[in-house]
């Protein structure tokens, strides 16, 4: 089917200029464009008329989907599960569209329009780094232009490669075509892609018998083997080069991270963790972010994606689902081994397992589409009745289409003033129209949000944030405590429940107590942890000290801000437990060497109080070794104003050291 296939192609190649799939804009986009797909095809034949899969190969798409929509109603966040068991959807219905159509005509078309959409999307890429203006206008998530690192062109040009030397339409200028995606390949500066090509050219070369070819063939594979080499190596000194935004694109694309620094490590990690906790069932479809976020070991260091669709296809379904999938996958592939698609199909999986290719809304559903028209040539048998295919196949459509018109609501009613309640109402599933929706809604619907988006600490945050439920305190104290657990590394969250804690009344301050030591393990050094842990700020002593003070000095996330508490705290027991106060100006002095007062007051502690010269004079000592001390020190011993200690408290109240 000709116009089904250039159709595809177009609703694709406009795709290229469109978010990942996170964005409601591109939900839209695909479901309308499946929908459009089918009409075209309805259209064609006058009449739905569907080729029925294999028996297996149904049973295993229905059980996946059935699975996975069992699974989103006790998901970790089923608002992120219905967008994402929708992908499968529309990857079911790609699949079995191009399986009816399959064709050695139909792939003829496809591959060549594939290869077009390379050559335009090679071009574009160039425009945007020649001139990063022009790419203004796109997502930030694109596959074109490189806001984070490289861009993912190569996501495409990697499996659109093979079909260059499969097609015999462009016999005479294939050497050319060839180099211009080879050029395309090197300035996506995709290092894995780099080397996956090179296994496919290794491939070519011992294949082909012809020696010009292999020559040619072998070259390519050298040179990318040698800039996978240069970029590693420039990569090394990645500390030395520090590229603002701003700095040329091309650059920022060649200076990189070292392998042994990428983040990957850490979202890998993450996943591993997350497959331990929930190994059968997973979280959830589509809520890898959640776990990411709850497991990360340092403050923005949490992913949307795994950089691994088999790493995350399990934390989010379980061995369970993964198992379905693979069964789907296998079963498909068997049946396209002979296609000139099979190849590149593979590279797609291949290169998934350490990219987030697959999750791009435009490559996911390219390779269901893919893998439908490759396995839809082999003839079919133990087929199940075609009428029961159909019948599954129009539920599917229809649900799609609630799903096109529910997003369309959502964002229609999202622009309109004073109807952001609507907005949620039309399209629950997604989190800014819940988010929108928190202030203006009742007492119910803010439960209903909060059922849909029961473990997204955002949501859980926000909520707390708008005081729900009046005299519900309790409950309210319990949302900032549920966000910071499923968010532990948020500092801004920490921060704003001590803020809470203190509107709240009666002041208790082994809670207060617990909640600074929270956030004092969050937002200090590794090194600095260990020391002020040895602080138990809600003793019974301290609860005077909170009552007279207000939030804004327990809000502390930096060593200096932590130092000026333990002073003041000590401050208000030095005539009660100088013991105390001792350790918490030890601790205060050792947190902000660089500030002298914490010196000079400790000082003038151990002369005044504890009466011990020597002490003190060691004290003095340090803090004229410090090389932005000293100056103040000298200043205060030459000026006499060493004296009893609390002199500099008003100093130490107005340093700014949030």
């Amino acid at each position: 089917m000709k116009r089904l296939t250039v159709a595809f192609c177009l609703l694709f190649a406009v795709s290229l200029l469109v978010g990942d799939g996170k964005q409601p804009f591109v939900d839209i986009f695909w479901a309308l464009g499946i929908l459009i797909l089918y009409a075209i095809r309805y259209a064609s034949l006058g009449s739905f008329t569907i080729r029925p899969l294999p028996r297996s190969l149904s049973r295993g798409w229905i059980v996946l989907l059935l699975y996975m929509a069992g699974r989103t109603l006790f998901s970790d966040s089923i608002a992120y599960s219905v967008s994402a068991s929708i992908r499968y959807i529309e990857g079911y219905l790609l699949f079995i569209l191009f399986y009816s159509v399959a064709s050695d005509g139909a792939v003829m078309w496809y591959r060549k329009s594939l290869i077009t959409i390379g050559f335009i999307a090679i071009g574009l890429s160039w425009v945007f780094m020649l001139f990063p203006s022009f790419a203004e206008f796109l997502p930030l998530m694109n596959l074109l232009y490189a806001n984070y690192g490289h861009n993912h062109l190569a996501d495409l040009l990697l499996p659109i490669f093979p079909l260059i030397f499969f097609t015999n339409d462009f016999k005479k200028l294939r050497w050319v075509i060839v180099s211009v995606f080879i050029l395309g390949m090197i300035l996506t500066f995709a290092r894995a892609a780099w080397m996956l090509l090179v296994v496919y050219l290794l491939g070519q070369f011992l294949w082909r018998r012809d020696r010009i070819e292999r020559r040619v063939i072998f070259s390519f594979a050298c040179l990318f083997l040698v800039l996978f080499g240069a970029v590693s190596f420039i990569s090394l000194r990645y500390d030395v080069f520090r590229f603002e935004k701003s700095t040329n694109a091309l650059i920022r694309q060649i200076v990189k991270r070292p392998i042994t620094q990428d983040s990957r490590w850490g979202y890998w990690r993450q996943a591993a963790m997350a497959i331990a906790e929930r190994p059968l069932f997973g979280s959830g479809p589509g809520t890898f972010f959640l776990q990411s976020k709850r497991l990360q070991e340092a403050p923005q260091t949490y992913s949307w994606y795994a950089h691994s669709f088999p790493l995350e296809t399990v934390v989010e379904l379980g061995f369970v689902g993964a198992v379905l999938l693979i069964f789907i996958l296998g079963i498909s592939l068997r049946r396209s081994f002979w296609s000139p698609l099979f190849v590149p199909i593979v590279l797609i999986l291949l290169y998934s397992v350490f990219e987030f290719n697959l999750n791009y809304s435009s490559i996911w559903l390219l390779f269901w589409a893919s893998l439908g028209l490759a396995s839809g040539s082999v003839s079919l048998q133990f087929s199940l009745d075609s009428r029961t295919q159909y019948m599954r196949t129009k539920l599917f459509l229809f649900v799609l289409l609630l799903f096109y018109l529910s997003s369309m609501a959502g964002v229609l009613f999202g622009v309109l003033p004073g109807k952001k309640q609507w907005a949620w109402y039309a399209a629950p599933y997604y989190k800014q129209n819940a988010l929108d929706a928190l202030l203006a809604s009742s007492y119910a619907v803010q439960k209903g949000i909060l059922w849909l988006n029961r473990r997204d600490p955002e949501v859980m945050y926000a909520t707390a944030k708008t005081d729900m439920g009046i005299n519900k305190q309790d409950e309210t104290q319990s949302f900032y405590e549920n966000a910071i657990r499923w968010d532990p590394i948020n500092v801004d969250y920490h921060i704003k429940y001590i803020q809470y804690l203190f509107e709240k009344r009666p002041i208790s301050p082994s809670v207060i107590g617990l909640a600074i030591n929270r956030l004092s393990q969050v937002a200090l050094p590794q090194e600095l942890r260990t020391k002020i842990a040895r602080i138990d700020f809600g003793a019974p002593e301290y609860a005077s000290f909170y009552t007279r003070n207000n939030a804004d000095i327990f809000a502390a996330k930096t060593p200096t801000a932590y130092a000026k508490l333990m002073y003041l705290i000590g401050l208000s027991l030095i005539d009660k437990d100088l013991m105390e106060t001792k350790k918490l100006w030890l601790l205060a002095r050792d947190f902000a060497p660089d500030w002298s007062y914490f010196s000079i007051e400790l000082a003038a502690l151990y002369r005044y109080r504890f009466f011990d010269s020597q002490a003190a004079n060691d004290v003095i000592a340090s803090c004229l070794s410090d090389r932005y001390a000293k100056n103040h020190c000298q200043i205060v011993l030459s000026g006499g104003a060493f004296s009893t200690p609390g002199i500099f408290q008003k100093a130490i109240r107005r340093i700014h050291a949030r």
